[in-house]
C-alpha cells in the first residue's frame, strides 16, 4: 500500500484545478445522480477520497480544518460532488475503531471508496432503514443494514 504525503496546498491546487471540471458536469452530475466515473477516478487518483485516513493505511491524514478547506473548494463547485467526498472520508475515520487487518481489507486498494446507499437490496439477514433525501444530498434514497432486533 502506497502511503501519498502531500501538504495541504498540494491538495488545494488539485483541488482547485479539478473543481472546474466537477463545476462543468455539475449538471451532468445532479441528472444522473452521480459522479461520472472518470471523474470519480480521478478525485480517487489524486487522493480526494483518503483526505481524513491514516498515512499507516494510505491516507493523507490531513487535519479537519485542513480538510475542510479542500471540502469547500469542491462543495462551491457541485454540492452533491463536495458531499461524496465528505461522506468517503468520514466513513474513512472509522478505521480506527476496526481491527487494523479488517482496515487494511477495506482501504488497500489505492482507488477503494465506502459508500452508502448501494441500489441493490440489504442480505435478508438484515432490516433495512431506507432514508430518502434527495433534494439535499443528489442520491435518491440510502440504505443502512440493521441487525434485527437492534434499535436506531
Amino acid at each position: 500500500m502506497t502511503t501519498v504525503s502531500h501538504d495541504i496546498e498540494h491538495y488545494l491546487d488539485a483541488a482547485r484545478d479539478l473543481a472546474i471540471r466537477v463545476a462543468a458536469e455539475a449538471n451532468r452530475i445532479d441528472a444522473d445522480r452521480q459522479i461520472p466515473a472518470e471523474l470519480a477516478g480521478e478525485l480517487a487518483d489524486q487522493g480526494f477520497f483518503r483526505l481524513l485516513l491514516p498515512r499507516s493505511l494510505g491516507g493523507a491524514e490531513l487535519s479537519h480544518p485542513d480538510f475542510r478547506r479542500i471540502l469547500e473548494v469542491f462543495a462551491a463547485a457541485d454540492g452533491s460532488t463536495g458531499w461524496c467526498i465528505n461522506q468517503n472520508n468520514v466513513f474513512s475515520t472509522d478505521c480506527v475503531r476496526i481491527p487494523e487487518e479488517t482496515a487494511r481489507e477495506i482501504w488497500g486498494e489505492e482507488r477503494a471508496v465506502v459508500t452508502n446507499g448501494p441500489p441493490l437490496p440489504p442480505p435478508k439477514r438484515y432490516q433495512s432503514t431506507a432514508v430518502t433525501n434527495s433534494a439535499t444530498t443528489g442520491i435518491s434514497a440510502a440504505a443502512a443494514p440493521t441487525p434485527p432486533g437492534s434499535r436506531r
